[in-house]
């Protein structure tokens, strides 16, 4: 099983809130029906990235600003001064703890 979906799954059942996903490359995984990154940008406050897609590169700091990025894989490190009011968490190694 995926480190992502394992992730996935602990934030659903610690009950944070609505937890959306998105794969460019999937429409559904098991029992998860994953948006699009246009919906996830929309709707999400929080966005934890860790895989480093073609797409994800795409975003622009503007998208992101207000957000707080947990980035797992240095993809936006370069978004970190540029997005305004967002708050960028960089990791090297993902560590998310949901107890």
């Amino acid at each position: 099983e995926s480190p992502s979906l394992e992730i996935f799954r602990r934030l659903q059942s610690a009950e944070v809130g609505r937890v959306l996903a998105c794969d460019p490359y999937v429409r559904v995984l098991d029992d998860i029906a994953l948006v699009t990154i246009d919906v996830l940008l929309a709707d999400a406050n929080i966005i934890v990235i860790l895989t480093g897609h073609e797409e994800f590169k795409d975003v622009s700091s503007f998208d992101l600003r207000g957000k707080i990025i947990v980035d797992t894989i240095g993809m936006w490190s370069s978004h970190r001064h540029h997005a305004g009011s967002s708050s960028h968490v960089e990791r090297n190694r993902p560590q998310i703890h949901v107890a």
